[in-house]
C-alpha cells in the first residue's frame, strides 16, 4: 500500500504544470491499471480453487490456530454473552480457565 501512495504522490507533483483535464485523465489511468492488476492478481490467485485470497487465508489460519485452545460452552442470546471454557493440551500445563464475553460491551 506504502508503493500506492508514493507512486501516487509521484504523479501528483508531476500534474501539477498540466491542465485539469489532463491530471483527471492521467490520474484515472494510473488507477485504473492498479485496479486492472489487483483484479488479475486476485483472479489467479482464485482459480486454482482458493476461497480467498492467500494473504486473507493466511490471517484466517493464524486466527484459527489461536482459538484452537477455547471451546463455546454456552451462548445467551437474549444478552449476547459467550461462556468460553479454554481446552488443556499436554503443552500447556494448569487450570483451565473460563471467560465470559460479552458483545454488548
Amino acid at each position: 500500500m506504502e508503493d500506492t501512495s508514493d507512486e501516487l504522490e509521484k504523479l501528483m507533483y508531476l500534474a501539477q504544470s498540466l491542465p485539469i483535464s489532463a491530471i483527471v485523465k492521467s490520474t484515472f489511468q494510473k488507477v485504473n491499471s492498479w485496479f486492472v492488476e489487483r483484479g488479475m492478481r486476485t483472479d489467479s490467485m482464485l482459480r486454482p480453487g482458493h476461497q480467498y485470497p492467500e494473504d486473507i487465508t493466511n490471517l484466517l489460519q493464524k486466527n484459527q490456530q489461536a482459538s484452537a485452545f477455547c471451546h463455546v460452552e454456552r451462548y445467551n442470546r437474549k444478552n449476547s454473552e459467550f461462556d468460553v471454557q479454554e481446552i488443556t493440551t499436554a503443552q500447556l500445563y494448569g487450570r483451565p480457565m473460563s471467560y465470559i464475553v460479552k458483545l454488548n460491551e
